[in-house]
């Protein structure tokens, strides 16, 4: 591009985070382009999934056109750009709690005509969940009583939404029956017996406290409550009396609404949230029947020695005996008979066990005389194995000749008991056998063997090496496991280990927020086949190199199983580290160490069990290109760190690493080392830790110590600013940078903006000083302006202006609420004498005037004359006809289950240069499913492209066939410089 080159933005037009909210949010907007090394001629193709690490969430794809040779890998003089574009999901087993929070950012990485990669970042993606409320109450009751009784009716309150709810509880006389009740009472039957008994507190009194009583639910949890009616003396028989409970939602308020709760099972009186109890007076016998239950958990390894114990209680509160007396208990198929206990009162037969069901009678039960059954059920110990419920219960009845007519009236029945079998946690880890491929890496076993050993024959230094494993939850409850390597041998470490999926480049990353990989969740009884990458090294022995790899139960620690994974036989300069790019003695050429080892460069602060990150910066100041391993330490022997102290590693853009690829002699590679502090880590401790990087190709190393003070945890201010990008830039060209700071502590923060260090360009940090149309618009260098000037700032749902504050040092600072946030543009110029190819690192720091908190971002800027523009946009569509409710923006949108979102991804060629095979590709996540309206697609005239709905992916092929480079073959679906396309579909979530 010339010194005119046009004005670029790299956030693609759209200068404020999108805050999209809807109800199913597991969506992951990531474009990568990560090379697979291969041993054979033809295009490769590489396709990696990214999962939310630490609620940040970046993508990874892509197809690239290199060519290989049988013997090694030769770029091509291609006239294009080839690449891929997959936008995938992440899925969660279960609708996600309300309020959950997702942060997204897409990245495209492509080959240009130079066989130079490059990469693009785009906008980023803010996904809210919001609360759905929704609850069953079961269920209506009948029964008989006397005059001047008291009786008790059952009912199951459950909060089936996704967050904690408020319910309001009361009850009422109904209308059109024989009279009213003397009192109403509702209890909270806090044993599960089915009646009131001591320790049952009281909610809800008509007498003394008529207004309804509120009581909180967690989402799944379930409450039985006991409605007491008072008959009064003067009732005859034949008589009726009618009750309501009434129970509501607060739905989030002080206020009961009505529409959440509904009834389930009998619902005589066809009203949701009330259940109609019914009582019929008598002066015969009249029997009540309640059963209560106790589960015994015995070792928490088996439910092989659980039991529960069942007591079921018939009184007769009746004015006449009752006869012929007949107890029967079914017991559920998941346990089975053990035993009989102590019994009360006067049976004729039994109690005896036959088949699962329980038996006894009582010729007669006088008024107020009682009969008790008491057994214990051994706990089937394979329930839940296979994902079935765990969940037993279990009702009682009885029937009896009330009325002294020799006829049995209708049967009886108790309350249900509830008990939940002991969760158990077990799992699996294995190598697959099958059929051996000597020589040839392809995660196949090569002893062919099932035994917990994964062989490789052979690898060579330089190779991936995979290894498909087998991991099985054989827990009765869902889980996660984490991948943890323990023992190694030889070049094989936690360090060089990437998990991947079986199809050899979707990465396995943190799913639960411990910063370890894992398998996400796995139902019970769910396998997961998954592979381990490692890279060998260069001047590795022989071998035979080995690990053993732990796969650690998230639901409890102790719970694990391990297998090993070995390359049987391996096939046989100066480097400095230093915290930042400018570190004296970094690339020199070896004259002098930057950053010692023997002291601390660098000390973060942070807090048990979070996270903190280190600039890195690798110089291979030798000869040749190089390439070097990742690691961290305790000490400088390689003494591993602390118990719960662990290490990872990104690059840039935030992709996982264990090596730097490879480094071009006298050149500089940046990345981060993640520090996991842990949880249980004691407080005002400072810990070493030995960052060290090897080479994989001379064994050459350096080592640089830097160090993290755990602080106690505090309320102190906490600022975001980002995200990192990585994007192109003309010689002579101008790219403006779009970034977001967020206050995201609890105390008001004024924020200092500046340009920390910078390699190569020039920059200007400018602030948005106006509101136009709720966007932030007019950018102004903050060298200009002056304290008592206007910013604009996003809070709650609206862009509002605010006035600079002074930083104390003469300058100005930028005030933010607590969750508010704002915007800055870094406008950056390349100069015209830059070389294609030349890397600028800028890093920014926002920083409160206090000095309390800081966050920095790094942008990386290539002078290319190739560049992709990449654009995505969400739309609501409530009433699921494929036309967007509002304009698409970035704006804040609000979605509940049954609506539609309409996605628009928007791809441009904004280089001189032909791109090809360009394909767009999306994934429906769990809880949502494709609309049956087809997507639009805008491509080029004619176009060749269209797209395919296949289960939960839709892909999208757009463009024309086109020569790109030259010999005479015409690639299929290119964009010449300047076209565009676009996609639009919709999702209905659930």
């Amino acid at each position: 591009m010339s010194a005119g080159a046009p004005h670029t933005v790299a956030h693609l037009g759209h200068p404020h985070p999108p805050l999209l909210q809807f109800y199913e949010v597991n969506h992951v907007y990531v474009l990568a382009l990560p090379i697979r090394r291969g041993d054979y001629s033809g295009v490769k193709q590489a396709f990696t999934k990214v999962t939310n690490t630490n609620n940040r969430l970046s993508i990874g794809w892509t197809r690239i056109c290199r060519i290989f040779s049988e013997k090694k890998s030769l770029r091509t003089s291609l006239g294009a750009v080839c690449f891929s574009i997959l936008l995938q999901n992440t899925a969660q087993s279960a609708p996600p709690r309300a309020g959950t929070t997702i942060v997204n950012q897409a990245t495209i990485v492509y080959i240009d005509e130079n066989g130079t990669e490059q990469s693009t970042t785009t906008n980023e993606v803010i996904l809210f969940v919001q609360q759905v409320f929704s609850a069953e109450l079961t269920n209506d009751v009948s029964r008989v009583s006397i005059p001047d009784a008291e009786p008790e009716f059952v009912h199951t309150l459950t909060n089936t939404g996704n967050g904690s709810d408020n319910y309001c509880i009361s009850a009422s006389q109904a209308e059109t029956d024989s009279g009213d009740f003397a009192d109403l009472e509702v209890y909270r039957d806090i044993d599960r017996d089915g009646v009131v008994s001591i320790g049952d507190p009281l909610l809800w009194d008509l007498a003394s406290a008529p207004t309804p009583t509120q009581i909180t639910l967690e989402s799944g949890e379930v409450m039985q409550l006991i409605v007491r009616g008072y008959v009064p003396a003067t009732a005859i028989p034949l008589e009726q009396y009618a009750l309501d409970l009434l129970v509501s939602s607060t739905e989030g308020t002080a206020i009961c609404n009505t529409g959440v709760v509904t009834d389930t099972g009998t619902n005589s009186d066809a009203t949701d949230g009330t259940n109609r109890d019914i009582v019929t007076i008598s002066d015969d016998a009249v029997l009540e029947i309640s059963k209560a239950s106790t589960y015994n958990a015995g070792d928490i390894s088996t439910l092989s020695d659980d039991t529960i114990d069942y007591q079921v209680t018939i009184k007769n509160t009746g004015l006449t005996s009752a006869d012929d007396i007949v107890i029967e208990d079914i017991l559920a198929s998941t346990v089975s008979f053990q035993s009989f206990g102590t019994h009360d009162g006067d049976f004729s037969a039994g109690p005896t066990h036959l088949s699962g069901t329980i038996s006894a009678t009582a010729l007669t039960l006088l008024p107020d005389e009682v009969l008790i059954l008491r057994y214990s059920v051994a706990v089937d110990p394979t329930i839940g194995l296979n994902g079935e419920s765990r969940l037993i219960e279990n009702t009682a009845k009885v029937t009896a000749d009330l009325d002294g007519d020799g006829n049995a009236e209708p049967e009886l029945t108790s309350n249900t008991t509830r008990d939940e079998a002991a969760p158990l946690y077990a799992v699996n880890l294995t190598d697959i056998g099958g059929v051996a491929s000597a020589g040839v890496n392809d995660g196949a076993d090569d002893d062919e063997t099932v035994n917990d050993l994964q062989l490789v024959d052979v690898a060579a230094p330089g190779d991936t090496v995979y290894f498909r494993l087998d991991v099985t939850n054989q827990g009765n409850v869902t889980d996660t496991f984490n991948f943890i390597p323990q023992s190694s041998t030889g070049w094989l470490s936690s360090a060089s280990l990437r998990y991947l999926n079986v199809d050899f480049a979707t990465p396995l990353l943190d799913t639960n927020g411990d910063n370890i990989a894992d398998t996400g969740i796995l139902a019970p009884n769910e396998t997961l086949s998954f592979v381990v990458a490692a890279t060998m090294a260069y001047g590795v022995p022989a071998g035979p190199h080995d690990l053993t790899l732990e796969a650690t139960s998230a639901g409890r620690a102790t719970i694990n199983d391990d297998a090993g994974i070995r390359v049987l036989n391996s096939i046989s300069p100066a480097v400095d580290l230093a915290n930042t790019i400018g570190a004296v003695g970094l690339n020199d050429g070896g004259a002098v160490d930057a950053d010692p080892r023997s002291s601390v460069t660098t000390t973060n602060s942070a807090q048990a069990g979070s996270v903190t990150t280190f600039d890195l910066f690798v110089a291979n100041e030798g000869e040749g290109q190089d390439n070097y391993s990742l690691s961290a330490a305790a000490d400088l022997s390689g003494t591993a760190l602390p118990e719960g102290w662990t290490v990872s590693f990104t690059s840039l853009s935030d992709e996982p690493i264990a090596s730097t690829g490879l480094i071009q002699a006298n050149s500089v590679f940046s990345f981060k080392a993640h520090v996991s502090v842990p949880a249980a880590s004691d407080t005002n401790i400072t810990q070493s830790i030995f960052f060290k990087v090897e080479s994989a190709l001379t064994n050459l190393s350096d080592i640089k110590q830097d160090a993290v003070t755990v602080e106690a945890e505090t309320p102190d201010a906490s600022i975001y600013i980002g995200p990192d990008l990585a994007t192109q830039i003309s010689a002579c060209g101008i790219r403006d940078n779009i970034h977001f700071i967020r206050n995201e502590g609890n105390t008001e923060e004024h924020i200092i903006l500046a340009v920390d260090s910078q390699t190569l360009f020039q920059s200007d940090i400018r602030i948005p000083t106006q509101v136009i149309d709720n966007e932030a618009e007019s950018y102004v260098s903050q060298s200009s302006l002056s304290v008592g000037d206007s910013v604009a700032v996003f809070s709650g749902s609206d862009w509002q202006l605010k006035l600079l504050v002074s930083d104390g040092a003469g300058g100005i600072a930028i005030p933010l609420a607590p969750k508010e946030q704002t915007k800055t543009l870094l406008h950056i110029t390349a100069p015209c004498a830059a070389a294609s190819g030349a890397v600028d690192i800028l890093t920014l720091s926002a920083t409160t005037s206090d000095g309390d908190a800081v966050s920095t971002l790094t942008d990386k800027t290539t002078v290319s004359d190739a560049r992709v523009d990449l654009e995505k946009l969400g739309a609501l569509d409530s009433n699921c006809d494929f036309i967007a409710d509002a304009n698409y923006s970035d704006l804040q949108v609000q979605a509940e289950p049954g609506h539609c979102v309409l996605w628009q991804i928007s791809l441009k060629n904004a280089s001189s240069q032909m791109v090809c095979d360009v394909n767009i590709k999306d994934t429906a996540p769990d809880f949502t499913s494709f609309s049956p309206t087809p997507p639009s697609l805008v491509q080029p005239s004619p176009g060749t492209g269209g797209c395919t709905i296949s289960g939960i992916e839709i892909g999208c092929s757009v463009g024309n066939s086109a020569d790109s480079d030259g010999d005479g073959n015409a690639e299929d679906f290119c964009l010449r410089s300047g076209e565009t396309a676009q996609v639009t579909f919709a999702v209905q979530i659930n």
